[in-house]
């Protein structure tokens, strides 16, 4: 019953090989993620460096008002609006 046949000793050897393979596998990925540890740290603290020295705020976009169209409805700019095309528009152009 207990004794050792050929597909056995297959089978257990295939069972040791998946076990070691996922050891390795294992292992690999711990290295992988200390090793990334390592550089995050490296690199936040070069880059909290760098955020120190070159923070700016960024150029406002201009903003301009809009008015809406007498005649059409549509919505113009205050300053600068060209006319639509319409006969009785109030804008010039």
């Amino acid at each position: 019953m207990f004794g050792m046949s050929l597909s056995k000793l297959l089978a257990l050897i295939g069972i040791l090989i998946a076990v070691w393979t996922l050891f390795r596998w294992v292992q690999r990925v711990t290295d992988t993620r200390r090793q990334d540890g390592k550089a995050d740290r490296v690199g936040n603290a070069r880059r909290s460096e760098r955020n120190a020295t070159a923070r700016r705020e960024p150029d406002p976009v201009p903003v301009e008002d809009l008015v809406a169209c007498a005649t059409c409805g549509a919505y113009v700019a205050a300053r600068g609006a060209r006319g639509c095309g319409r006969q009785n528009c109030p804008y010039p152009g």
